[in-house]
């Protein structure tokens, strides 16, 4: 299966975002064994829009990670 992972590892407050980013490593490790990932990081400023939109089309499921 194609799995498209969103990280949204913006900096809010006294966060880091070091927490989300280790549940994204450990999203792709534990995935990564069975599936085909492919991650994308929102908040690493320029994108090229036609390659995500790829990404996106090509994705069995997404999932976003975020901090809350």
């Amino acid at each position: 299966m194609n799995i498209l992972l969103i990280k949204a590892n913006q900096t809010l407050y006294a966060s880091k975002g070091e927490l989300n980013e280790a549940l994204v490593q450990l999203s792709c490790k534990i995935l990564g064994d069975h599936h085909e990932i492919q991650a994308t990081d929102s908040a690493a400023g320029a994108w090229d829009v036609e390659n995500e939109i790829q990404k996106l089309k090509r994705a069995d499921i997404i999932l976003y990670h975020f901090p809350l």
